[in-house]
């Protein structure tokens, strides 16, 4: 069982890389860490944004189950998308906290990124969901973040980490070298 956490902050591109992998690695398959939280949570009738906005040990009580239940059904290659920080009105809640990534035990820890500018193009024409305003400034303290919680994370779990510069038009571009990263892993 090979796992690996994909995250990248809301229009980073992270789903569209997602797609591009599942077209070019049918094989390979992708969890959505937070629609799992989500079935987790049905019961309460909360939305994704609601489960957000929620306390933190909450959140983090539906994300232990979530793991627990996404690693019962780990295939051979298992991707999970996911974020590492959410951003809260009272700060930055960890995606993925210590007790999650024991369970959800990681190979690799990859991230999506791209310029600030372009990702408040893409949250402007989601019409799918609510997204809190950001400046380009938080933004790009966002990604930093992101990359020092996930440097954190790979000490913590041996994981390699990996960047995916998701900066042009070029999905098929940005993802081929991750790709051949997880055709590695299929092998070793």
């Amino acid at each position: 069982m090979k796992t690996i956490v994909l995250v990248g902050i809301p229009g980073s591109g992270k789903s569209s890389i997602l797609k591009e992998i599942a077209h070019k690695r049918p094989s390979v398959a992708i969890v959505n860490y937070g629609d799992t939280m989500l079935e987790e949570s049905k019961a309460a009738g909360l939305t994704r944004d609601m489960l957000r906005k929620m306390p933190i040990a909450s959140q983090q009580e539906v994300g232990m189950r979530a793991a627990k239940k996404i690693m019962q059904d780990v295939d051979e290659i298992t991707i999970i998308d996911t974020h590492a920080l959410v951003r809260t009105d009272n700060g930055f809640c960890p995606g993925l906290p210590k007790e999650i990534l024991k369970i959800l035990s990681p190979k690799i820890l990859a991230w999506v990124e791209c310029p600030p500018s372009l990702i408040m193009q893409r949250r402007k024409s989601d019409a799918s969901r609510t997204r809190d305003y950001e400046t380009e400034e938080n933004l790009m303290l966002h990604q930093e973040l992101t990359r020092a919680y996930l440097s954190a994370c790979s000490m913590e779990t041996g994981a390699l980490l990996y960047g995916i510069e998701n900066y042009d038009a070029s999905i098929e571009k940005n993802c081929q070298p991750f790709i051949q990263l997880i055709d590695r892993l299929a092998s070793g």
